[in-house]
């Protein structure tokens, strides 16, 4: 056993931070003071190794890292310096403690790309450290005791995940055969988790982020890193009930968007296109589409700079790299499909070096501005809860003459959510997989429900002067002539949504009626779709529908182009492509595939 030489690793930190940007290690300085505060207050908070702690003998390390063969196609080993491999001996002991004392070393070694053999290493050694009770040996033992019952426990999600299991990198050999051991691992890893936290359960998309982890340790390791990022890296509330983290990062996205690339968000706004498709990235961690290859990159850089950080600062680099290819689309279809396709990433040709470069020049604007964007979030829900009470408090107050109220307008279940309030730059976005959903899912993404917040119907007078100028009347008679004026807009593009939809719901009623005959199955579709004269959504609800239905037409096409593609490679023609009828049971097959685990 070796000793870590951090006289060494010193000289190389002192020469750094005289040539270094200065924003360089600013996220991950941010992070580390963060953990600071929260270890101070956390009673199993540990300290820092000692300075002689022994480490893994450099040409042992050497040798693993020259002979690891990578389960990723497309990565391979390359040689490391021995002043390289000292850095990455003592990150694997304590990483938190090179961040502490090296940090501009620590965020250039792993900007630069972790050594494929030592990447697992790393990742725990990141994960463990990440958090109030930094990594304590007694919190990873436990959670490493638990998973070991906690993998063997049935809860109400297993037949969902089952389901799930061969979606996930089908083209890696380790996930690709049914019931084998990648497939059985990351169902062990996912029924532990949805055992441990029963608050979030299981959700689709949650398979993204295991699926990495197996590729480059044990289950059980990857369990408890999966806790750890969860827990740790503020993803947790992106995946709860309520969703509550993705309705934030969608708010942060579509400002950050309008901030820093104004000529992509105002070509998206023309074509009616809504930050949607952004949920897909952010719950898979962009692995839905993006190349292992690469994906691994960004994966290094969310353990070390942070999940919402790397995740906003990927967004931004991605959309400004295929600038041109988004605003020379003229049609929406092709822009989603491009958004939520792997061509998405053609621009880097699986160069994961300049796809790093890209996210960690990605300029945010204030060191701050996330945590600006979460106040002025919050801010923002504030005030819808301000404006709901104040609409119960006047519908109370102030009762309205009937022959006044526009009752047919609010009995189409009209939300006043949609209201614009000030601050309110995106549509509220919720997903929730265990409420009355719909989704957006397709060529093995994640799905992603969605929910609108639904506010009191309140029938209002189509003029001010109806009101009772009682005082309480008189205090909010501002407020109630801003609704006023939205509410005769808002009435203009109701009527023009409903027509439009009436016309599209007579379209598919006649197309169902047409083909009823001929395939009773059919039946299914008409109680779904409804019959002709069936009463239109709310514009809101239908808004948000053509949205998700546009999503999924978009995934379906690159799912056609990816089968194409390997029917190509097979040496088949398209026509030689089956489809398969479905069918409501599951087979025996299946269901032995979800007790193995």
């Amino acid at each position: 056993m070796e000793h870590i030489d951090w006289t060494s690793l010193f000289e190389i930190e002192a020469k750094l931070v005289t040539s270094a940007h200065p924003d360089s290690s600013q996220l991950l300085l941010a992070r580390l003071e963060k953990q600071q505060n929260s270890r101070q207050s956390s009673p199993r908070a540990s300290l820092s190794a000692p300075d002689d702690i022994c480490t893994i003998p450099l040409d042992q390390l050497e040798h693993q890292v020259n002979t690891y063969e990578s389960a990723i196609p497309g990565i391979s080993s390359s040689p490391v310096s021995q002043k390289d491999l000292s850095f990455w001996s003592a990150a694997m002991v304590s990483f938190n403690d090179c961040a502490t004392r090296i940090p501009h070393y620590s965020c250039d070694m792993v900007r630069g790309g972790v050594p494929p053999a030592l990447r697992g290493d790393i990742w725990k050694s990141m994960a463990y450290t990440s958090g109030g009770d930094c990594g304590s040996s007694e919190d990873i033992a436990s959670l490493k005791y638990l998973y070991d019952s906690l993998a063997n426990e049935w809860t109400p999600y297993v037949k969902i995940i089952g389901r799930d299991l061969h979606r996930t990198f089908p083209e890696i050999d380790l996930f690709r055969e049914q019931e084998g051991k990648g497939q059985i691992m990351m169902g062990k890893v996912l029924r532990a988790y949805s055992a441990y936290d029963m608050q979030v359960g299981y959700c689709q998309g949650l398979t993204f982020l295991v699926g990495p982890l197996l590729l480059h340790m044990d289950d059980c390791d990857a369990f408890c890193v999966l806790v750890k990022l969860l827990e740790n890296y503020d993803l947790r509330s992106m995946f709860a009930a309520d969703m509550a983290g993705l309705h934030l990062k969608m708010f942060q996205f579509e400002s950050l968007l309008e901030q820093q690339l104004p000529e992509i968000h105002a070509h998206l706004k023309s074509l009616n296109i809504n930050t949607i498709y952004a949920s897909q990235w952010f719950m898979s961690l962009f692995a839905v589409t993006c190349p292992l290859p690469m994906l691994v990159r960004i994966y290094d850089l969310m353990f070390l700079e942070g999940v919402t950080e790397t995740l906003m600062r990927t967004a931004m680099a991605i959309l400004k790299r295929n600038k041109y290819n988004i605003l020379n689309m003229t049609e929406e279809e092709d822009v989603l499909q491009h958004l939520l396709g792997r061509r998405l990433w053609d621009v880097y040709g699986g160069d994961g070096d300049l796809l790093a470069s890209d996210i960690t020049s990605a300029h945010l604007g204030s060191p701050d501005v996330l945590t600006q964007l979460e106040h002025e979030y919050e801010t923002m829900l504030e005030e819808r809860r301000r404006v709901k009470d104040l609409a119960k408090e006047m519908k109370d107050v102030t009762p309205l003459p009937k022959s006044r109220s526009p009752k047919r307008f609010f009995s189409q279940g009209w939300s006043l959510s949609s209201l614009r309030v000030p601050g309110d730059r995106s549509a509220s976005v919720s997903t929730n997989s265990d409420r009355s959903t719909r989704s957006v899912s397709g060529s093995g993404a994640s799905m992603v429900s969605v929910d609108t917040e639904i506010m009191s119907q309140v029938d209002y007078a189509s003029s001010v002067s109806s009101f009772d100028m009682s005082p309480t009347a008189g205090k909010t008679e501002a407020a109630v002539a801003a609704l006023e004026l939205e509410l005769q807009q808002l009435r203009k593009e109701l009527e023009q949504e409903k027509q439009e939809r009436k016309k599209d719901r007579e379209v598919v009623g006649a197309y169902i009626k047409g083909v009823a005959a001929e395939d009773g199955s059919l039946d299914m579709l008409k109680s779904q779709f409804g019959e002709a004269s069936s009463s239109a959504l709310s514009y809101e609800d239908l808004m948000m529908q053509l949205a998700e239905s546009k999503t999924n037409e978009a995934l379906a096409k690159q799912q056609i182009e990816d089968l194409r593609d390997e029917l190509s490679q097979m040496g088949l023609s398209k026509d030689t492509l089956m489809v398969p009828k479905t069918t409501a049971k599951h087979s025996k097959k299946e269901s032995g595939t979800w007790l193995k685990w």
